[in-house]
């Protein structure tokens, strides 16, 4: 049975992580981190000769995340800040706990069972351990109670299938109700102070809580799919709830529902905006931060950076994240051709060797909107060649415009707006132009179907001449 598979969330603002010698367990330390009364510990331990390899995932407030890998007898030693921050722990995909970590906690895990030990270096270690057998006791709970999970889950398809609205809503609940009620039960007999359970309580409840609201939504969406109206009361009641709590423990439940509300593919000024106008504070940081990690276009970025950097509310750590990976894309694409469609980059090297690894002819058109004779060879070329599509030709029509309204324009005339054929380069230096020497268009270029270039054709040409030089390609 699968009892425990870890998973602790761990958000924190300016993470720091330094891993220990195998042999010894010594730190190593960073520059300007060598008070370890600021550290949490984590050891792990087997009590034999196997080798366990343990993957850690510690997230921030901004949802980055940075995933190491652990063996026997690593020590793992990270900068805590706040009291509230997480962390997330995978033992080999086989177990699973939500344990917060605090400043000065070492956490000892033993032999991969069930036993955590919290030795705790405050004085409220005998709260901290309630705190954590909270979270483990809760895994134990849901494993023991799978059938009665599984009959919730079985009525609440029912009632989308009836499209019940009550029911939807009553069974969609049930998830939180049977989580509170563990919870309830667990603190009824712990020698612990009724603020402070429930203080645990809340921050224990309030995943489950949206996610109950997200099961509901999900669920509406299913048994109506074209009720906007009601689909948008519960959406509303979402938002209400997650940016009252304004925690990023809730970030990774809100994003599968950002991209179910938003679309899966849109990386557009519209999402963006319907972001920040929808969530507010950590929450609003978090899903920005994920809207611009889905981004790959440096234009793109670009835009949607300056409007970001000029909202009051923006982040500094965002902006200095999307200007670092700007650079990294403008060093990755120095040595390659990129080409873009539909918003996305492409590589035209690859594109070169994925269409002539079919065993088929390319032919690589380069033309502009403001080029008179390309239009006039286009108009004549695109029939034509939409014949020898599924023959054994493959088409690349690459504009070499600055502008994009330029390019959709003409590819609209042209018929080209929906081809999967039809790129435009993403600057005119690209190198491919500069070491195929294209100085002027239209050019032309035939590629045999080996991938090798057997003919560069400068000014314009008829359907009858590329024809010629195909049928003489072997």
């Amino acid at each position: 049975m699968n009892i425990y598979h870890i998973k602790i969330l761990f958000f924190i603002l300016n993470i720091s992580i330094i891993f220990s010698c195998k042999a010894n367990n010594k730190f190593s330390d960073k520059a300007g981190l060598s008070d370890k009364s600021n550290y949490a510990i984590v050891i792990y331990e087997t009590n034999n000769d196997n080798l366990h390899v343990y993957n850690t995932i510690f997230t921030d407030d901004l949802n980055n995340r940075s995933i190491m890998n652990l063996s026997n007898s690593d020590t793992l030693k990270f900068q805590v800040n706040d009291i509230n921050y997480l962390a997330s722990i995978r033992f080999n995909n086989d177990y699973e706990f939500v344990i917060p970590l605090r400043p000065n906690d070492t956490v000892l895990i033993k032999n991969i069972s069930r036993k955590i030990d919290i030795l705790s270096l405050n004085k409220t270690g005998d709260e901290r351990q309630i705190e954590i057998d909270l979270y483990v006791e809760n895994i134990m709970n849901r494993d023991n109670n799978r059938s009665k999970l599984d009959e919730i889950t079985n009525s609440l398809n029912k009632a989308i299938k009836s499209k019940d609205e009550v029911g939807i809503q009553k069974y969609s609940n049930a998830y939180y109700v049977f989580r509170k009620n563990f919870a309830d039960q667990f603190f009824a007999d712990k020698p612990i102070g009724a603020d402070v359970a429930n203080q645990y309580k809340n921050n224990f409840l309030q995943l489950y809580e949206l996610n109950s609201k997200t099961r509901l939504y999900k669920s509406i969406l299913q048994a109506f799919p074209n009720d906007k109206k009601k689909q948008e009361s519960y959406w509303v009641d979402i938002l209400n709830f997650t940016n009252q709590i304004n925690d990023p423990n809730l970030i990774k439940e809100l994003q599968s529902l950002v991209r179910i509300k938003y679309g899966t593919n849109n990386t557009s000024t519209e999402k963006f905006n319907k972001i920040i106008s929808d969530f507010s504070g950590k929450i609003r940081d978090a899903l920005i931060n994920s809207f611009f990690e889905e981004i790959n276009n440096p234009d793109t970025l670009r835009n949607l950076l300056k409007l970001y950097s000029d909202k009051e509310f923006s982040n500094p750590l965002i902006i200095a994240g999307v200007n670092e990976k700007l650079n990294s894309i403008i060093v990755a694409d120095s040595n390659k051709s990129i080409v873009l469609r539909d918003g996305e980059r492409y590589i035209l090297e690859e594109l070169i060797h994925e269409k002539t690894n079919q065993d088929k002819i390319l032919l690589i058109n380069c033309w502009a909107s403001w080029c008179m004779p390309c239009i006039a060879e286009l108009k004549e070329l695109i029939p034509e060649l939409q014949k020898e599509i599924n023959s054994d030709i493959e088409i690349i029509y690459l504009s070499i415009d600055t502008d994009l309204q330029s390019w959709n324009n003409a590819e609209n005339k042209l018929g080209l707006n929906n081809s999967k054929d039809s790129y435009i380069v993403a600057n005119k230096d690209i190198p491919y132009l500069i070491s195929h020497q294209v100085e002027q268009v239209p050019t032309n270029f035939i590629y045999d179907k080996k991938g090798k270039l057997i003919k560069k054709i400068v000014g314009s040409v008829t359907i009858e001449n590329i024809r010629a030089i195909i049928n003489n390609v072997d």
